[in-house]
């Protein structure tokens, strides 16, 4: 009889449960009226303020701050932070290895900025291919309009390449004190370079 008794409960409490559910599936919440591209604008004030070159020191971004926040609220929000370019313009990267799934992440990154300018910060340990620093640089040279590198020797030589940057308005670069007979040709290709 107790089985009985706890399966009617059960029941009741889940009836309760359903309509509860309907009235709030009829809910429309302010929020949720607004135009995508308001929305889409209200998250771009939504992301944390500009960090100097020195606080350079997360292995990538907070998944607990704007946008990766907005990605995990609701779909509707997840859909239009993600077709928010100026959402994914910024980004500060201090990772481990610059491996396939690094390179991938910053390469769907970029992605979703569309056509906007970048802002890279890349401050990268010593086990770290120059070769690759060299290739993603390349790949996203004509967009940067903002560049912050943390190198080391080896890493260091091999940006002597990379470019032309034609937008480049600012640049810092960290690097160990480097010792040559004869002088680098850096970001020669930067006509906007400012700072």
């Amino acid at each position: 009889a107790s089985i009985d008794q706890l399966t009617r409960q059960l029941q009741s409490l889940e009836d309760i449960r359903r309509r509860y559910q309907r009235r709030l599936d009829v809910v429309v919440y302010p929020v949720m009226t607004l135009p995508p591209e308001l929305v889409s604008r209200i998250f771009v004030h939504c992301l944390p303020p500009p960090r100097n070159f020195d606080e350079c020191n997360d292995v990538g971004p907070d998944r607990n701050l704007a946008p990766l926040l907005l990605l995990r609220i609701c779909r509707t929000w997840k859909d239009i932070a993600l077709s928010t370019p100026r959402l994914w313009n910024v980004l500060h990267l201090r990772p481990k290895i610059l491996g396939p799934g690094t390179q991938k992440g910053v390469l769907d990154w970029f992605g979703r900025a569309g056509v906007c300018s970048l802002t890279l910060t890349l401050c990268l340990h010593d086990a770290i291919s120059a070769r690759v620093v060299g290739a993603l640089l390349n790949l996203f040279a004509p967009r940067l309009q903002t560049l912050y590198l943390e190198l080391d020797r080896s890493q260091f030589q091999a940006i002597q390449d990379v470019g032309p940057f034609p937008i480049l308005e600012r640049l810092a670069i960290s690097y160990p004190l480097y010792q040559s007979g004869s002088p680098l040709k850096l970001f020669s290709g930067t006509p906007r370079l400012r700072r």
